[in-house]
This record gives C-alpha cells, sequence and structure tokens, in this order.
C-alpha cells in the first residue's frame, strides 16, 4: 500500500500555485514597502499665520510625508522572494518572521494594513514547506 495522502501530480499542482500565490503576495507587499518609503503616510499639518499680532490658523491640510520604518517589509519581501525562488526555506522563513514581527509591533500603524497578507503568506509558507518535505 502507498504511504502517499495525495497522488503526485496532484501534489505538483498545489505546491505550483501556493509558490506563486507567495511570490505575488510577496511582491504585493514589497511595493506596499516601497509606497512607505516613497510617498508615505498621510499626516495632518497645520498651517498658522500672524495677523494684527494674534497667531490665527489659516489652513488645514494632509500631505504625505515617507515612512522610513517601510524598509522593513520591503526587506522582508525581499527575503521572502529570494528564499522561495533559490530553494532556501530559512531566508524565506526569516522574511516571513521578520514581516510578521513588523505587522505585530506596527499593529496600529502601517502594520495594521500588512498584518492580513502576513497571515496568508504564513498559511501558504506552511502549505510550501510541508509538500517540499514531502518530496
Amino acid at each position: 500500500m502507498d504511504n502517499d495522502i495525495i497522488n503526485p501530480p496532484l501534489k505538483m499542482l498545489i505546491s505550483k500555485v501556493a509558490i506563486k500565490a507567495t511570490l505575488l503576495l510577496a511582491v504585493v507587499v514589497g511595493l506596499y514597502g516601497l509606497f512607505l518609503l516613497i510617498i508615505g503616510l498621510p499626516g495632518m499639518f497645520l498651517q498658522e499665520v500672524q495677523m494684527l499680532e494674534v497667531p490665527e490658523l489659516v489652513q488645514e491640510s494632509s500631505r504625505f510625508s515617507p515612512a522610513p520604518h517601510g524598509f522593513i517589509p520591503f526587506l522582508a519581501a525581499i527575503l521572502l522572494i529570494v528564499g522561495l525562488r533559490a530553494r532556501k526555506m530559512l531566508i524565506a522563513w526569516l522574511g516571513l518572521v521578520t514581516l510578521l514581527l513588523f505587522s505585530a509591533l506596527f499593529l496600529f500603524g502601517a502594520g495594521g494594513a500588512i498584518l492580513p497578507a502576513a497571515g496568508l503568506l504564513l498559511i501558504l509558507m506552511i502549505i510550501v514547506t510541508i509538500l517540499r518535505r514531502m518530496k
């Protein structure tokens, strides 16, 4: 009797789909990191003008300011992509752990937007790791 739970063609298909989905999601997270680095997060700015010796708030505007912590998800995505493409699972897992830590530490800021993607990446990486070990 064969010990394989999943037949080899199905295993291969699931592995390819999981790897492609992981790569695609890692690219999206990397692009979000670039967005944070280049464009940044919105912030409110008040412009104060002094008229007749009385300071007066005249204009309230929203501007984007670059966020240097966007480097973390960008680097994590690069580690994930390089690790999966080079078949070095340790590097890919290091990128994922970095992304999960960033999501937890910046939960109420930029990390909150990445948290669902990090959770899905965790599930996909578990599937990829299990299927690679079954070979």
